[in-house]
C-alpha cells in the first residue's frame, strides 16, 4: 500500500469519527494565498483541480464575501461510492490588514476591526454571501453592527491562518486578535497554521524550514505540530506526491476527533453581603458622629445665646449708669446754686 493511500485512510478514519462535518475557517493577510490554498485542498481530496475560488493578490481584495465551501458537494462525481462522510467545509474569507488590527476603538476597549468580524465568524453570525468589506469598512467608522443570532451549524470548529513564505514580515497584529479570539473569548477554536509559497522562498536546507515552522508557531502560540509548510497547486506545473501526502496529515490533523472546540463554562459571582457587625458598626459609627456634631452645635448655640444676653446686659447696665450719673449731676449742681443763693 502507498504511503498517500495509507494516509487518506487515516483521514476517512478520523472523518467517520466525526458526529459532523467540520467548519473550518480560513483566515489571512491580502495576498496571503488562502484562496489557493482550498484550491489545493480540493484538488488533493478529489483528484482534479479546479479553480473553485477566486485567486487574488496583496494589492487588492479578490474574496470579498463570505464563501463556504462544502467538500461534500464538490466530491468526484463519478467516485461517489468512496466518498468519506463527513467532509469539512472551508470558509473562505477577505483578507484581513494588518492595519485593521491596530485601530482599537477607546469606546471599546482594545477591540480592532479585525477582532470584530473574527468573533463574528467563528460564532457563525455571519450569513452566506455576506459582504465582508462593507463590514470591515462599517467598523472602521465605528459603526456597530445590529444584534445578530448564533447559527450553531454554522459556528467555526477549527481555524487556518495563512501566511506566505516569501514575506519577511509577519503580521503581528493580525496574529494577536485571532489568538484573543480563538482562545480568550468563550469559544475556544483550535488554530492551525499554513505556510505557503515555499516555492517562491529561498529556504532550502531542512533545518532552515524547521527554523521558520518554529518562528511562526511562536509568532501565533501554537504546537509547530500544527504548522504545515507548502507550496500550492499550480496547473500545469509537475506536481509531487510528497505534497499530497504532507496536506493530508495537515487536514487529518483538523478533522481529529480528539482535537475539539471547548465552549468554555463560567462562573457566576455576585457582589460580596456586607457582614452585619460591620454594617452595626458602621451605623454606630455613624449614629455616634451624628450625636457628636448635634451636641456640638446644641452647645454652639447656647453660649452664642449666653454670649448675646450678657452683651444686652452690659449694655443696659452701662445706659442705666450713664442716665443716673446725669441725673446726680443735675441734683447736685442744683442743691449748691440753691446754697449760693442763700449765702446771698
Amino acid at each position: 500500500m502507498s504511503e498517500k493511500r495509507k494516509v487518506l485512510e487515516k483521514f476517512e478514519r478520523n472523518l467517520n469519527a466525526l458526529k459532523s462535518p467540520r467548519n473550518v475557517l480560513i483566515l489571512g493577510d491580502l495576498g496571503s494565498g488562502k484562496s489557493s490554498f482550498i484550491n489545493t485542498v480540493i484538488t488533493v481530496l478529489t483528484g482534479r483541480y479546479h479553480s473553485y475560488v477566486n485567486v487574488g493578490n496583496a494589492s487588492c481584495h479578490i474574496t470579498t464575501c463570505l464563501q463556504r465551501l462544502n467538500l461534500d458537494a464538490l466530491w468526484n462525481d463519478g467516485d461517489l461510492a468512496n466518498k468519506p462522510p463527513n467532509l469539512p467545509v472551508l470558509i473562505d474569507t477577505i483578507g484581513l490588514d494588518n492595519q485593521g488590527s491596530t485601530n482599537a476603538s477607546s469606546e471599546e476597549g482594545t477591540s480592532t476591526t479585525n477582532s470584530k468580524l473574527i468573533n463574528l465568524l467563528i460564532n457563525g453570525k455571519i450569513p452566506e454571501d455576506c459582504d465582508l468589506l462593507h463590514a470591515i469598512k462599517s467598523f472602521g467608522k465605528g459603526r456597530k453592527v445590529k444584534e445578530l443570532s448564533a447559527d450553531k451549524t454554522k459556528a467555526v470548529d477549527a481555524i487556518i491562518v495563512v501566511i506566505p513564505a516569501d514575506n519577511a514580515i509577519i503580521p503581528q497584529n493580525l496574529l494577536e486578535d485571532i489568538h484573543k479570539q480563538a482562545t480568550v473569548e468563550k469559544r475556544k477554536v483550535p488554530v492551525f497554521c499554513v505556510v505557503t509559497k515555499m516555492d517562491k522562498c529561498t529556504t532550502d536546507p531542512a533545518d532552515e524550514k524547521e527554523k521558520k515552522r518554529t518562528e511562526i508557531a511562536a509568532a501565533i502560540r501554537i504546537d509547530p505540530q500544527r504548522v504545515l509548510l507548502c507550496s500550492n497547486y499550480q496547473p500545469n506545473t509537475p506536481w509531487d506526491d510528497k505534497e499530497d501526502i504532507s496536506i493530508l496529515e495537515f487536514m487529518c490533523l483538523i478533522c481529529d476527533p480528539h482535537i475539539t472546540v471547548i465552549d468554555s463554562q463560567r462562573l457566576e459571582f455576585e457582589d460580596p453581603p456586607i457582614e452585619k457587625d460591620n454594617e452595626q458598626s458602621r451605623v454606630q459609627v455613624s449614629s455616634e458622629s451624628e450625636i457628636q456634631g448635634a451636641d456640638f452645635w446644641d452647645k454652639a448655640f447656647r453660649w452664642a445665646i449666653l454670649a448675646v444676653t450678657l452683651a444686652v446686659v452690659i449694655t443696659l447696665m452701662v445706659h442705666i449708669k450713664n442716665i443716673w450719673s446725669k441725673d446726680y449731676k443735675k441734683e447736685e449742681t442744683h442743691h449748691w446754686t440753691s446754697e449760693a443763693k442763700m449765702h446771698i
